[in-house]
């Protein structure tokens, strides 16, 4: 819906047309409209994004879906290959304001800042949560003990809206659980949380300081890490990346959380940032990566080859 006037749209596989009224100016022209959908999240994982059974609840992660515009660049114009299986989507940057609507004693981390802690977080929480940002140390913002009980969830009726700003990147993400445990630490001007059930302790307790090792690392020997969040999410997915929020699965060994965070929050710098064409050069996202992680993994376990 483009002002009030319906534009037609065809599907071809995973793709979408629309077609305008009129053609779209040259040169900085614009155009605003506004799409309507609606997707059941399965049961079991389909990659990206699925539900976890956990034993206080259920562990919810949403990636991939939202329809984006399709890319023009000046190697292949508009990019219309479609998006089956394993393949990485191609994405263009943008600004996103992000709202999700959960149930009150659900906790919500996704790409982006939290814009208004103190309306999902109770005045505790609150006060973990800020003090988290200055804190080398691991916080407990939400302690394993206190998941479930009434004196983590906030007081009043009703769901709750979590709102989350993201400027400048290619996608957004989310998860969402009434069994997370919540800790967090922070690294200059970003903070680094882990989300995760009681299923992943005693090793997520770790995740927090794996993941901001990994990004301290980085930093020095690539380039400053450019976002105000990084979340490791335990979830269904056995891994997977996006801007400022990973999908991490691990939970038998350190070395296998440890590998699998810093391989997925290393993707933040490639292809996050320089961007890529995932679709048809995946080997490029993965080849980069994975020589970067291994400076990082000495970064855990200094004596590793």
């Amino acid at each position: 819906d483009a002002a009030g006037t319906k534009l037609p749209l065809s599907v071809y596989d995973t793709l979408g047309r629309i077609d305008l009224a009129e053609p779209l100016a040259p040169h900085g022209g614009q155009l605003e409209f506004e799409i309507v959908w609606d997707f059941q999240i399965p049961e079991r994982v389909f990659r990206r994004f699925g539900i976890e059974q956990v034993e206080q609840g259920e562990v919810i992660q949403v990636a991939q879906w939202f329809p984006a515009v399709a890319v023009y660049d000046d190697v292949h114009g508009w990019n219309t290959l479609p998006y089956l299986g394993t393949g990485e989507f191609y994405n263009n940057f943008g600004d996103y304001d992000l709202s999700i609507t959960a149930p009150r004693g659900w906790t919500v981390v996704a790409t982006g800042a939290l814009q208004n802690p103190a309306e999902v977080f109770t005045p505790t929480q609150l006060e973990r949560w800020q003090r988290a940002h200055n804190s080398a140390e691991t916080i407990e913002i939400i302690a394993p003990e206190e998941v479930g009980t009434d004196e983590a969830i906030l007081d009043g009726q009703g769901p709750l809206t979590w709102r989350f700003r993201a400027e400048q990147v290619r996608t957004v993400a989310f998860a969402t659980s009434n069994a997370f445990v919540l800790d967090a630490a922070g690294l200059g001007d970003t903070l680094v949380q882990s989300a995760y059930p009681k299923e992943g302790l005693p090793l997520w307790a770790k995740s927090t300081q794996m993941l901001r090792t990994a990004i301290e690392g980085y930093n020095e020997r690539w380039f400053k890490y450019p976002y105000p969040v990084a979340t490791n999410v335990n979830g269904i997915e056995g891994g997977m990346e996006y801007p400022m929020i990973i999908f991490c699965r691990a939970r038998r060994s350190e070395a296998g959380l440890y590998g699998v965070t810093t391989h997925e929050i290393g993707h933040n710098w490639f292809p996050m940032i320089v961007n890529t064409d995932e679709r048809r050069h995946a080997w490029m996202d993965e080849g980069f990566n994975t020589f970067i992680n291994y400076y990082s993994r000495r970064d855990w376990f200094p004596d590793s080859e």
